[in-house]
């Protein structure tokens, strides 16, 4: 029987390779990690909380969306950002992706209906009419509406309506 000597790196390849389960994949493209069956083309890969897709390219962390530009069309100027036109955070589709500034995208979210984040938050306690009415009625150190009593009719900290007045919290047109 012949004996043949491996070397320590081969044996370590070995043993990482069984432990992985087999050789090391190939990694996929781009867009190999997008499904294209539907209208919207869904990325595969990572989604942070806001559904966005993320995707290493070039030793670089960058969003599916705008690395679909990138690779489609080109480099994205600075100052500009990539909006969609389907509105669908996942969607990687280059036909739905446009360019614009930070206006051009709270006109767009405003016109599609998204632009109340205070009343739309799931854990919010007040609604913009509630912050509107304290708005309204706070008169400090006044014994039915100052701070502390509208802190006790609306369940929230005295600090919070405070912040309110002050405009560090709830800087909502109400």
């Amino acid at each position: 029987m012949r004996r043949v000597n491996f070397t320590k790196a081969e044996i370590n390849r070995r043993y990482r390779d069984r432990l992985r389960g087999g050789p090391p994949r190939k990694p996929k493209t781009f867009w190999e990690r997008v499904d294209k069956t539907s209208d919207c083309w869904l990325w595969l890969g990572h989604l942070n909380r806001q559904g966005y897709g993320h995707a290493w390219y070039e030793g670089k962390n960058w969003r599916a969306n705008r690395l679909a530009w990138h690779l489609t069309y080109g480099p994205i100027p600075s100052d500009l950002d990539i909006l969609h036109k389907c509105d669908r955070p996942g969607c990687v589709r280059p036909e739905h992706l446009f360019l614009g500034t930070d206006a051009d995208n709270a006109k767009d979210r405003e016109q599609k209906g998204r632009g109340n984040h205070y009343d739309n938050h799931g854990r919010a306690k007040l609604t913009s009419a509630d912050v509107a009415e304290i708005k309204r009625v706070y008169r400090p150190y006044h014994p039915k509406y100052g701070a502390l009593a509208l802190s006790r009719r609306y369940k929230v900290h005295r600090s919070r309506i405070l912040n309110i007045m002050a405009g560090k919290a709830w800087r909502c047109p109400a």
